[in-house]
């Protein structure tokens, strides 16, 4: 983008379909380039495809900053590499869960809107 024009979102919606595949080097360069240029790279998918690997999940991860929702004891080590602090089940009813960055752990609601 160029400097005059705002920052860009790269969001890789069920990024886990493009683990191992074809385009995998081609989307983690491209993740490279957008981090480069500082721009807001968002990664989705469920914890299964977090533990998969491949390159995009460890760009992904590398960035070290996330949100997850609803997290079982260990989630966000798996995703983030920062430990979430352990909280009852009761406490994390849906939309619930950790804003993590710069190593950084906060407890979030985020609202259901229909």
């Amino acid at each position: 983008a160029a400097e005059e024009s705002p920052g860009v979102v790269l969001v890789l919606e069920g990024f886990a379909d493009f683990v191992y595949s074809a385009a995998d080097q081609e989307i983690n360069d491209v993740i490279g380039l957008a981090r480069t240029n500082g721009h807001l790279v968002v990664g989705e998918s469920d914890l299964v495809g977090w533990s998969r690997g491949g390159a995009i999940a460890s760009a992904l991860r590398g960035g070290r900053a996330g949100v997850v929702l609803c997290p079982a004891f260990g989630d966000g080590d798996t995703v983030l590499g920062t430990t979430d602090p352990a909280v009852p089940g009761r406490e994390m009813t849906p939309g619930r869960g950790y804003f993590t960055q710069a190593g950084k752990v906060h407890k979030i609601q985020v609202p259901l809107l229909q």
